[in-house]
């Protein structure tokens, strides 16, 4: 009995919550009587590699880096300081 108490709220919660990819809620800034919706802007930073500390120096780590950012402004600023986030 308790099991099926379990499934049919589990259930109940599967059909509440929307679980579906790709569904971003658009968030803007009300200017006068227009909204400016800012969509994410993708920003590639490029591979980076890095020694370890290792004692035989057989060990690096490789990783490619892409950042979602909220708009085109914040994409502007990291390009604008790529050195800096780089560091």
């Amino acid at each position: 009995m308790i099991k099926i108490i379990v499934l049919l709220v589990l259930v109940g919660l599967l059909g509440v919550v929307d679980t579906s990819p790709g569904k971003i809620p658009e968030k803007g800034t009300r200017t006068g009587q227009t909204v400016e919706v800012q969509h994410p802007v993708s920003f590639e930073l490029g591979s980076f590699l890095v020694n370890l500390a290792d004692p035989g120096g057989k060990r690096y780590l490789k990783i490619a880096l892409q950042l979602e950012l909220s708009g085109q402004r914040a994409a502007d600023e990291i390009n604008r300081r790529n050195v800096e986030v780089r560091d």
